[in-house]
């Protein structure tokens, strides 16, 4: 039998789902947005690596109708506070699914943070139970999660965290891709926001940059409670570039809409964050639209400096500097 903390809240789930439709929108995970899973067995790499992450254009795994999404999807809490995700396994299919060595091995990481290998602060390992999952039916796990301290016992600063799920491969119909290790695929984002008044406002910046032929636009931040938006805007005059390497050889390239702007990110002067959710929103002409989401920030933050050093394969320099001060 599996624990205590699974449980079979399958009338929960019905309610949840039930809520959603409601509201006027889908339930995550639903049909609208549905990746098929299979949970691996775990992670043991002869050659002593740590993590493993590959992506294919081909499903090379026997996927049977397991479907993983979490609820809620996104939320946010005061620093040290605990928090709860409910992480549902659901069999779509027509056939069985079994898991063996149930739960899968979680992780909640900040992936903005550069100044730890994958930013893991809190990983749930894995547990012993062999389960079956009819098809239709659901099981629920909850990952419970105080935020005052990471597995080391140095406390948990302010940040969008993001919760994990390793040793798994999904196919969305188009891209299979491969977690393992210390990589996982993330099903929940938790904004951990400091104590006291957060910022809560839209702030126009519409600043402009040009480097190697692109201009990169900061648009605006949009600040709430539980995350901070900023928006990009780039302008690709012509989409094949040429640089010269090191060697004097002249590489050629083509830039499309796959390719993002990449940099990072300091507030108040403080430690160089990694702009690592960097994602297209938009696109017109020649001008593509991102969106970059951040942790939840204090209303005393004074200024925000960004600095995107590639796009795609090109690498330049487009740096803001922004005041947050009234």
């Amino acid at each position: 039998m599996v624990g205590e903390n699974c449980l079979f809240k399958i009338v929960l789930l019905i309610l949840l789902i039930a809520a959603s439709f409601i509201c006027g929108c889908t339930a995550p995970g639903g049909s609208d947005d549905k990746d098929e899973w299979i949970i691996l067995p775990e992670y043991d790499d002869p050659d002593g690596s740590i993590s493993a992450l590959k992506s294919s254009d081909f499903a090379e795994g026997d996927y049977n109708g397991l479907v993983v999404y979490a609820v809620p999807e996104s939320s946010g809490v005061v620093q040290g506070s605990n928090v709860t995700v409910t992480v549902i396994f659901a069999n779509d299919g027509n056939s069985p699914v079994n898991i063996e060595d149930f739960p899968p091995e979680f992780l909640i990481q900040n992936p903005a943070d550069l100044s730890q290998p994958f930013g893991i602060v809190k990983r749930y390992l894995r547990g012993d139970d062999d389960i079956t999952i009819l098809p239709g039916e659901n099981i629920m796990y909850d990952i419970k999660w105080d935020s005052s301290l990471n597995d080391t016992g140095v406390e948990i600063s302010p940040g969008l965290y993001t919760l994990e799920i390793t040793d798994v491969m999904t196919w969305d119909g188009k891209t299979e891709m491969v977690y393992r290790g210390e990589s996982g695929k993330k099903i929940a984002e938790i904004g951990i926001r400091p104590d006291g008044e957060i910022l809560r406002k839209t702030i126009p910046v519409n600043i402009s940059q040009e480097s190697e032929g692109i201009t990169i636009t900061f648009d605006r931040i949009d600040a709430t409670e539980n995350s901070t938006e900023l928006f990009f805007s780039v302008y690709v005059p012509e989409p094949v570039y040429e640089t010269e390497m090191d060697d004097g050889t002249i590489w050629s390239f083509t830039l499309s809409s796959d390719d993002k702007p990449n940099g990072y990110y300091r507030i108040d002067g403080g430690d160089q964050k990694s702009l690592w959710n960097m994602n297209l929103i938009g696109s017109s002409d020649n001008t593509y639209t991102y969106r970059s989401r951040i942790e939840p920030l204090s209303s005393e933050i004074k200024e925000m400096s960004v600095e995107i050093n590639h796009f795609g394969s090109l690498t330049g320099q487009w740096k803001f500097d922004v005041s947050l001060s009234e």
